[in-house]
């Protein structure tokens, strides 16, 4: 857990790696919007697929050059 908290503090993204899955479908739902996230566990690959399947609104997930990455609508 302390090992988590470390790699958080020392991101640059605003969003950690355990909220960035529960924010994909409110994102996915107001149909535009973005956040910047500090890397994507496998929840987060796992409800992007859902949502792409489900809706037809599409999320993307990016990887950016710092290691963090961008999930848009």
């Amino acid at each position: 857990m302390i090992h988590e908290i470390r790699e958080y503090m020392a991101c640059d993204a605003p969003v950690g790696e355990h909220l960035s899955d529960q924010l994909m479908l409110p994102l996915a739902l107001s149909r535009k919007g973005r956040y910047r996230m500090a890397k994507a566990s496998s929840h987060a690959w796992t409800n992007l697929s859902v949502i792409d399947t489900f809706l037809p609104n599409r999320i993307t997930m990016v990887e950016l050059g710092d290691g963090t990455m961008l999930v848009e609508a």
